[in-house]
């Protein structure tokens, strides 16, 4: 299973964000010849559209904000969308601008669709708007992303329904498909991609060359790329410049609290805590403010780190406008502490439970949890049940029991071993952990069991000496002699 996160006009959302422009701006971005490339929702009520001049664009929109491309926005929304998308699994492959693919291990929808409408209103906080799919395949699931709602994520977890999808969906929202492609599958009747899907793929071959085999194979689900893992290291740095400089304190701890949003996911993402934060206010024709606050707790939360700075901007005067904001953090690993007496051994059990949730996705349900015994004198039989948040009062006496005999270690797996054989029990041993001689053998100890289901079990024990060697246990598996372990 497969997610995708879309960003449409992602250069200019990075953009918008960083000078912290309102979406009701109509707002438009250029390209290096000076026409416009990407444009907000506003823009295009203004009836702006792509490719056009900026001289025609402003014509009809007066006020419309022309901005450049801006290589530290895109590098600073990119990672705190990797930050955001990595709470859900850690397999992200960074597609293309404004495409993130994830691959899923896990099935189960309803938790999937909780994390992805997380994940979108995280982003929709920091003026992101981003929309997600989720299908079978990397391809389907793009498609699925592209197709969805604003701020939506759509579900299609079987071809079925993905066929459904693609009956509604027009030819020219496929990246892949061209304007004369298009223009001659139109000519025939053919205006969606599931129309193009139920063509024969031979015939449509022959007709169309074979570039538009890849695209039917892509609609069939027959093809599945491999995905190109990225790992984004976080910086815990966050810049805003702006170009219309600001004095209203309000306005400064906007942007505070986004900065404080983009390096909480960063903290999170990374495993560390931040024990002190700094500020830096560029003023205009005067010297910057900077300022390092030593947190008084380490923490992650953005909650505590805005307010401590707000605390702080609210004692002190800054005579001029400020034409950007700076905010760093001194992130280190969590250190471990006593709990108190009256204490749970857990600290918060609701990260407890959200830790074990992400490590059941990565690893799979099914490998994850604690070891319990089986009723069953099988050695080494035990199943996985889940992991509890909360601990209860342990009663010490019921863990108690005797102690019979030295302790065994035993080997997991247990190795193979070849077992010379004399009247009846063995003689002399050889494996990777024994060989030599076997001067004192005790056994044998036959256990079994399941012998009333299709897969019964039976082994044949020994304790065995070993000339200078030791004492060790070993056991006769059908024709197979393995070393169970040693004792101490």
């Amino acid at each position: 299973m497969f997610l995708c996160l879309f960003i449409d006009n992602f250069r200019l959302q990075a953009v918008s964000r960083r000078q912290a422009l309102p979406p009701a701006l109509p707002t438009a971005l250029t390209n290096s010849s000076g026409n416009i490339c990407e444009l907000n929702h506003a823009a295009y009520t203004h009836h702006i559209r792509v490719g056009m001049s900026m001289p025609k664009a402003m014509s009809r929109c007066a006020q419309l904000k022309i901005v450049n491309p801006c290589l530290q926005a895109e590098k600073a929304t990119q990672r705190l969308v990797w930050s955001n998308v990595w709470q859900i699994s850690p397999k992200i492959e960074l597609t293309r601008i404004g495409l993130v693919t994830v691959q899923l291990y896990r099935m189960d929808f309803e938790t999937l669709c909780r994390q992805v409408e997380h994940c979108l209103g995280q982003l929709r906080r920091q003026d992101i708007f981003a929309r997600a799919g989720a299908a079978p395949t990397p391809d389907w699931a793009e498609l699925a992303a592209i197709t969805a709602e604003a701020h939506s994520f759509k579900l299609k977890p079987d071809k079925q329904q993905m066929q459904t999808l693609l009956d509604h969906t027009a030819l020219n929202m496929l990246p892949a498909m061209n304007d004369r492609t298009i223009s001659l599958l139109d000519n025939w009747g053919i205006r969606s991609l599931g129309a193009l899907a139920r063509l024969p793929r031979n015939e449509l071959g022959e007709r169309l060359g074979t570039s538009i085999l890849s695209i039917w194979d892509l609609l069939h689900g027959k093809t599945k790329r491999l995905l190109r893992f990225t790992e984004l290291e976080p910086e815990f740095n966050e810049t805003f410049p702006l170009e219309t400089p600001i004095e209203n304190l309000d306005a400064v701890c906007f942007l505070i609290r986004r900065a404080a949003d983009a390096l909480e996911q960063q903290l999170i993402q990374a495993g560390k805590v931040a024990r002190a934060i700094e500020i830096t206010l560029n003023i205009e024709r005067r010297s910057p403010y900077r300022k390092r606050i030593q947190l008084p707790e380490t923490t992650q939360q953005a909650d505590l780190m805005e307010r401590l700075l707000r605390n702080h901007l609210e004692q002190i005067q800054l005579r001029g406008a400020i034409c950007e904001v700076t905010l760093s953090l001194d992130a280190v690993p969590p250190l471990g502490k006593q709990a108190g007496l009256f204490q749970h051994s857990v600290r918060n059990p609701w990260r407890l439970a959200e830790t074990l949730d992400q490590l059941a996705g990565l690893v799979g349900e099914e490998r994850m949890g604690s070891p319990r015994p089986i009723n069953t004198h099988r050695p080494d039989s035990f199943t996985l049940s889940s992991l509890p948040t909360e601990f209860s009062e342990v009663d010490e006496a019921t863990f108690v029991l005797p102690r019979i005999g030295p302790n065994l270690r035993r080997c997991r797996p247990a190795p193979k071993a070849q077992v010379q054989l004399h009247a009846r029990g063995p003689a002399a041993i050889r494996s990777s952990i024994v060989t030599g001689e076997i001067q004192a053998r005790k056994g044998p100890f036959c256990i079994n069991g399941d012998w009333w289901t299709a897969m019964p079990w039976q082994l044949e024990e020994w304790d065995v000496e070993v000339a200078d060697k030791g004492l060790f246990r070993i056991a006769r598996k059908g024709r197979a002699w393995l070393v169970i372990g040693a004792y101490d």
